[in-house]
């Protein structure tokens, strides 16, 4: 795809104007570029109005840093535009110089970007959002260069199409830009800004707003409504009561949203992402699989390999209706849909083969049981011709399976992990749920069923597959985390294109919360408190009380415990 380049000249305030309104949809783009071009210059104003002497100091920083935090949050979430319009036009910034006059020019934009004809809406948010470029382009008029390259850049990205605006306005304020090309001036001022605003109790709260913006952090919409809405009872209460609140009730959300986005699926389990509303498996391995899957005698192997899945697929199926059997057709005809591809196109799916295989592995586990046994009440052993081709089937498969990287890795790994059985018993359960809240596909819930009904027959494959399963299960609960810490506040809005998975995900946490903690018991401190934190969040948003729940996260953990120290006593 050529790149095309805004040319946007920046010292004439009608070709921003021009320029903004030729960009798909100049509501967004104009609130988006007025809010970053403002954030950049919001440190200067320490140059332009004496925080520390001046009469009503805080009053100055408190609605500076109000509109900012306003105009940011729409550019955003652009669905909150119509919703935040009153306050946007609540807020009157006192214009001292070129960066309060920036900020006027912001909020006018967001204000206008409102507008229900949005013909008109479009060339009026435009203009107002030139006119802020502009008094940012006045504030940092010593270093041009830097401050005008990192316009430029959000111009090219918007118009190239290389980022959304929405997605651009999440991104660094200085986005491109190496350390020698941020304005001296920038950082002089911010380090004076904080040093001043630390000094007051609690300021901290916007200070750590600011930084996240400024390095492009995670955002939660829910704790931008909150901010905003706690902001906007100034002046009926005081600002450092206001920050106050902020602190008790935004930076809950904030903590747990920041410690959960660092959450990391294991390679152990089924590794998920994210497909339109709802979640499905990533099969694929590595390179070093790749490697493998063009050696010759792989190739051989394979095709035996495939002869012998639709042979036996074959035989399940009269097995399948046998008492104790049941399950092995279907086993069966996954195998062999898994495997039934070119050599080359295994790495792209090694993981489902991986599940299919120790699925089906798992019941000449209980064929070999039901040898030893002389009880026979519940399954007999297979018949000697179904055994053989069963037999002959594992035994291509599972050495030419092993010689895949990925394939080895996760069969040394889950051989060598002693699951516990309250585990493996909370990831079933997961498993169950997930699929009845629509969080994953229908094929997926299959393969992950088959791997929990493996896991339950026990002996080798068996203990892989219960493995197997508890990782998958924490994976799929990292997944819908990992998004929860972006977008949490989409839960209850309707408009949004995540919503239907936020709000299925949700349906999951709140149904599964015993599980979900229990599968959590043994990490970090403050990731199990934080994802204790996410399901009363989630329970407040979707309407619920957290009020029958212990007051803190590690009370729940705590309780947890001692159920379970409970129920290993009654077993003893």
């Amino acid at each position: 795809m050529p790149e095309f380049f805004s040319m946007v000249n920046l010292s004439d305030r009608r070709s921003i104007t021009e320029t903004i309104s030729a960009i798909s949809d100049p509501r967004e783009t104009a609130v988006v570029l007025a809010a970053r071009a403002v954030l950049r210059a919001l440190p200067l104003i320490v140059d332009e109005y004496d925080i520390k002497k001046s009469k009503g100091a805080l009053e100055f920083p408190f609605k500076v840093f109000s509109a900012a935090n306003i105009t940011w949050a729409v550019a955003r979430y652009p669905e909150l535009r119509g919703q935040q319009r009153a306050q946007v036009r609540r807020i009157k910034i006192f214009e001292y110089g070129a960066v309060s006059t920036a900020i006027s020019f912001a909020l006018a934009a967001t204000d206008r970007a409102a507008g229900a004809a949005s013909f008109a809406a479009g060339p009026a948010a435009a203009d107002a959002a030139s006119g802020a470029i502009e008094a940012t382009r006045r504030a940092f008029l010593n270093d041009l260069v830097a401050a005008d390259a990192a316009l430029e850049h959000d111009f090219d990205c918007l118009t190239n199409g290389t980022l959304l605006p929405r997605e651009l306005a999440g991104q660094p304020l200085w986005l491109g830009a190496t350390p020698n090309l941020i304005p001296d001036l920038f950082t002089i001022a911010k380090e004076e800004l904080y040093r001043i605003l630390s000094k007051r109790p609690t300021w901290d709260v916007w200070i750590d707003w600011y930084e996240a913006r400024l390095l492009g952090k995670s955002s939660n919409e829910k704790a931008e409504i909150d901010r905003i809405a706690i902001a906007a009872r100034y002046p009926t209460i005081g600002i450092r009561y206001i920050n106050d609140e902020i602190k008790d009730r935004v930076d809950a959300v904030s903590s747990w949203s920041e410690k959960l986005e660092t959450l990391k699926q294991t390679r152990l389990g089924a590794k998920f992402v994210q497909q339109g509303n709802r979640l499905t498996i990533d099969p694929r391995g590595d390179e070093s699989d790749v490697v493998v899957s063009h050696d010759t005698v792989m190739l051989q192997l394979h095709e035996g390999i495939k002869r012998r899945a639709r042979e036996f697929s074959e035989i399940a199926k009269r097995v399948d209706n046998l008492i104790g059997w049941q399950g092995l057709g279907a086993a069966a005809v996954q195998f062999r849909e898994a495997v039934e591809c070119a050599t080359e196109d295994v790495p792209d799916r090694i993981g489902l083969v991986y599940d299919s295989t120790i699925s089906l592995g798992s019941f000449l586990d209980l064929d070999a049981r039901l040898r030893k046994s002389s009880d026979r009440t519940n399954a007999d052993p297979l018949d000697l011709e179904v055994q053989r081709a069963f037999i002959d089937l594992i035994r291509a498969a599972a050495p030419w399976l092993r010689r895949f990287p990925t394939a080895r890795m996760l069969d040394d790994e889950a051989g060598a992990f002693l699951s516990r059985t309250e585990h493996f018993e909370a990831a079933a359960r997961i498993v169950q749920i997930a699929e009845s809240t629509s969080v994953i596909l229908r094929q997926d819930s299959e393969l992950l069923t088959a791997v929990v009904d493996a896991g339950r027959r026990g002996a080798f494959q068996g203990e892989k597959a219960s493995a197997r399963s508890i990782w998958s299960s924490k994976n799929l609960v990292t997944a819908l985390a990992v998004i929860f810490s972006f977008e949490t506040g989409l839960i209850n809005n309707k408009a949004a294109e995540q919503s239907i998975i936020a709000q299925n995900g949700a349906r999951l946490y709140l149904s599964a919360e015993t599980e979900i903690l229990r599968l959590f018991e043994d990490a970090p401190e403050d990731i199990r408190q934080a994802m204790a934190a996410l399901i009363d969040d989630l329970r407040r948003q979707m309407g619920g009380s957290p009020t029958n729940l212990p007051e803190k996260p590690k009370e729940r953990f705590d309780s947890l415990r001692r159920l379970k120290e409970g129920e290993s006593e009654g077993e003893n």
